[in-house]
């Protein structure tokens, strides 16, 4: 079966209106609903934007929570650049060496062989920042917010 025969507004469900001259759909939107939603978006996007989120390392406003990161000694979120940067300030970095976010709450301190081909490269050593298996609370409750904005 096509697609435009799953739609609700198919052929199946029309009926000619000969004193108004059109076609009606039978489906009808359930507009409360819709009504509901957009109340609930409007509210979620007030909380966050009266949020006022602060940087332990730094100091400033987060203003981007999709980014911050689970800061090790507070548990707090944190700037990623800031963590970034306090980790290059912990680290001994040889020439050639630098710190990346690879993933999963984890950095890692990676060598390039060529400083102008970022292509190649080796992991030195893998530093296990935030742990995988631990439930974030403000991460878990910003991503409630931020789905029901979206």
């Amino acid at each position: 079966m096509s697609n435009h025969r799953k739609n609700k507004h198919s052929w199946k469900n029309q009926r000619w209106n000969e004193t108004e001259r059109k076609v009606e759909f039978s489906y009808r939107p359930h507009f409360h609903e819709d009504i509901e939603k957009s109340k609930e978006r409007q509210e979620a996007i007030i909380q966050l934007k009266q949020r006022k989120i602060f940087c332990p390392i730094c100091n400033e406003q987060i203003s981007d929570m999709a980014s911050a990161i689970q800061d090790e000694s507070s548990g707090n979120p944190a700037h990623f650049d800031c963590v970034l940067n306090s980790l290059s300030s912990k680290e001994d970095l040889a020439p050639g060496e630098k710190i990346a976010y690879i993933g999963h709450g984890r950095f890692a301190v990676i060598y390039y062989e060529n400083p102008n081909d970022i292509k190649s490269f080796k992991i030195r050593k893998i530093i296990e920042y935030e742990n995988i298996e631990t439930v974030i609370p403000w991460r878990t409750e910003m991503s409630e917010l931020y789905s029901k904005v979206l």
